[in-house]
């Protein structure tokens, strides 16, 4: 499988250069590394956290 970027869009620049979002989206990627520790699936694991932030 390929990765493949999608582009820079409009509301990159809010959504990743704010520091409140830069707070939330450590805050993700510490809940997705807690249940990746704990052995839940990655996909899973990326849909709950997403769906939470």
């Amino acid at each position: 499988m390929t990765t493949r970027n999608r582009g820079k869009e409009g509301r990159d620049d809010l959504l990743f250069g704010d520091p409140k979002m830069r707070l939330k989206i450590k805050e993700a990627v510490t809940d997705v590394s807690y249940l990746l520790s704990r052995g839940f699936a990655e996909k899973s694991s990326v849909q709950l956290v997403g769906n939470r932030y």
